[in-house]
């Protein structure tokens, strides 16, 4: 009898090891993608981005808040790493406050800079115009054509906002359907940007170029 109890547990002990414990299986978070913050003019071009897998988890959340310096290194590598289909490398590493990879792999590509020498500032918030530069910086980057036809219309009424360094940037995202004016007439350089408005910009990005 004492020996059929011992087999009886060893098998129930066997079983239950087979069995995942309860919360351990990880959660795919793009279920989880939208948390209500979201505009619902936004959402389709969210979604869209979450298919071209050019998001990642932690920036899928309160849609509304800025996006920082060091959020939006990570989205441009993502697109760059998407263009190119390789890997960014990470190979100087001047700054003292931080050591996000992505931060590293965006300046080692030429498409950020730091505030100084040593200083990146990664959680200060990126303006319109900034990210334009970036995002033109990320085509340049992955070889693509950043030629801009100063020719074309670009009707904005606010465009002597626009930083000397920012401006054929700005243009080049504009005539490509990157960016768009915040009114008809208004571009609204200097404003910062949104999560959701910088993850919907990089994909309009990649629809534009793919």
């Amino acid at each position: 009898m004492k020996k059929r109890i011992i087999l009886l547990l060893s098998f129930i002990l066997i079983i239950s090891s087979c069995i995942p414990a309860f919360g351990d299986e990880e959660k795919d978070w793009t279920y989880y993608a939208f948390d209500g913050t979201q505009s619902e003019w936004a959402e389709p071009e969210l979604q869209e981005a979450l298919t071209n897998h050019l998001v990642y988890e932690e920036i899928m959340s309160n849609y509304n808040q800025n996006i920082t310096r060091e959020e939006f290194c990570t989205l441009s590598v993502l697109l760059y790493e998407k263009f190119t289909r390789n890997e960014a490398k990470i190979d100087l590493d001047p700054f003292v406050d931080t050591d996000n990879p992505y931060v590293l792999k965006a300046y080692n590509l030429g498409i950020v800079n730091g505030i100084s020498d040593t200083e990146f500032a990664p959680a200060k918030s990126i303006t319109r115009q900034e990210i334009c530069v970036m995002i033109y910086r990320t085509l340049k980057a992955s070889d693509f054509d950043t030629s801009v036809e100063m020719s074309e219309d670009f009707p904005f009424n606010d465009t002597h906002l626009i930083a000397d360094w920012a401006i054929n940037k700005v243009k080049y995202c504009y005539q490509n359907d990157i960016i768009h004016g915040t009114s008809y007439k208004i571009l609204d350089p200097l404003s910062n940007t949104t999560r959701e408005q910088a993850v919907i910009l990089i994909n309009r990005t990649y629809v534009s170029f793919e």
